[in-house]
């Protein structure tokens, strides 16, 4: 940023006309430098101040010791979480589990939900598998969540079948929400 800031000004200080460079009028080049200044402070203001919204969230979230969970201690706590939004959660076994970890209930709603506490990128076999469980378990929705994003053909796919998935940033946002909804 403060390179190009440098350029803008040096561009307002000397202009080139036909190859000749000539010094522009001093009130202009001030003039030039408020302008730049008037545009420059607010938007690195709003700039930073998104930027520290967005560290205080990862803070608050805990999203850091999610990353350390084993996957059965992230199932374990969206359990929790979603109990606290309002949401009657049951558990499936750890093995045969037809595709789905978690069974919410809410407003005539049944969710299947498949849970992928991952260091990498969530592919397109989360989706498939939260996909063909929802017959078996009579469910109107189904849910992918991560602790961190998912593939391109994951998406496309959800798309398509009505999967929702939400990462890392809805992951945040809704700890975030129900912490103050709770007033944590």
């Amino acid at each position: 940023m403060a390179i190009w800031l440098l350029l803008m000004l040096t561009l307002l200080y000397f202009l080139s006309t036909a190859g000749e460079i000539y010094i522009v009028d001093m009130p202009i080049f001030w003039i030039g430098i408020l302008v730049i200044f008037i545009l420059y402070l607010p938007l690195r203001w709003i700039l930073a101040k998104e930027e520290r919204e967005n560290e205080e969230k990862i803070l608050q979230s805990g999203i850091m010791e999610i990353d350390l969970m084993e996957g059965v201690q992230f199932e374990r706590y969206l359990e929790l979480l979603f109990l606290s939004m309002g949401y009657n959660v049951q558990t499936t076994s750890a093995t045969g589990d037809f595709g789905a970890d978690l069974i919410l209930k809410k407003d005539n709603r049944t969710i299947v939900v498949q849970v992928k506490r991952y260091n990498k990128t969530v592919g397109v076999k989360a989706v498939q598998e939260v996909y063909s469980s929802m017959p078996y378990y009579q469910a109107t929705e189904g849910w992918v969540v991560t602790n961190n994003t998912f593939s391109k053909s994951a998406y496309e796919l959800a798309e398509k079948n009505n999967i929702f998935l939400i990462d890392r940033g809805i992951l945040i946002e809704m700890i975030v929400n129900n912490q103050k909804a709770s007033g944590i």
